[in-house]
């Protein structure tokens, strides 16, 4: 069996592609967000080949630095020298989860929860999209934010209370009918994958 792929074990001249010239700078959402060196995809990498030289472990910080980036990859388009960013970050992230730098009860219970349970097994997704509805059709969403409670709560569950999303009326499963047959002629059959949170946002 293969050795799982680490920042150290990896081909060095993959972290020693970026020429930190900035280009990556004005399309990373985090860093425009932050103006923060650490938050940029070179700010990154500079972290990752620390990590790869043994100068620094997959520490709690770094994995919340892997966990804060969008992996959008919109630093790859920009970049000049080609850095394969995506493989590095991947990577990155790889060697947290190996280390358990993120290991919390909370964390491990919320993934089983979303990834394990609910992105699995549509109907209770769909139960819980249904409820979200209502929490915002019924007006309760705007008195409880009139009312200030959300600056009572932790701010991990403030920011989440900000970003709850908007939940359509209808989901998806009934706007889009199993088979839908064309009006013409049909030249290709063809398969619409909905997605699991899309399926009701």
């Amino acid at each position: 069996m293969n050795s799982p792929v680490t920042l150290a074990s990896l081909d060095y001249s993959i972290l020693q592609q970026c020429m930190h010239c900035g280009m990556c700078l004005p399309t990373c959402p985090t860093y425009d967000a932050t103006k923060n060196e650490q938050h940029s995809p070179r700010g990154r990498i500079s972290l990752m080949r620390a990590i790869a030289d043994a100068q620094l472990t997959p520490t709690p910080a770094f994995g919340e630095e892997m966990s804060y980036c969008l992996g959008c990859l919109a630093c790859e388009s920009a970049c000049p020298a080609g850095v394969d960013y995506a493989h590095l970050f991947e990577t990155a992230r790889a060697d947290v989860e190996r280390a358990g730098a993120l290991d919390h009860p909370l964390r491990k219970g919320m993934r089983w929860l979303t990834l394990g349970f609910l992105f699995t097994h549509p109907r209770w997704l769909r139960g819980l999209g249904r409820l979200l509805w209502f929490y915002r059709a019924i007006g309760l969403q705007r008195m409880i934010r009139d009312l200030g409670i959300p600056r009572w709560l932790p701010k991990n569950w403030r920011d989440l209370e900000r970003m709850t999303p908007v939940i359509r009326s209808k989901f998806s499963h009934q706007l889009i009918r199993p088979v839908e047959i064309p009006r013409t002629k049909p030249k290709y059959r063809v398969g619409l994958l909905t997605g699991c949170v899309q399926d009701l946002v």
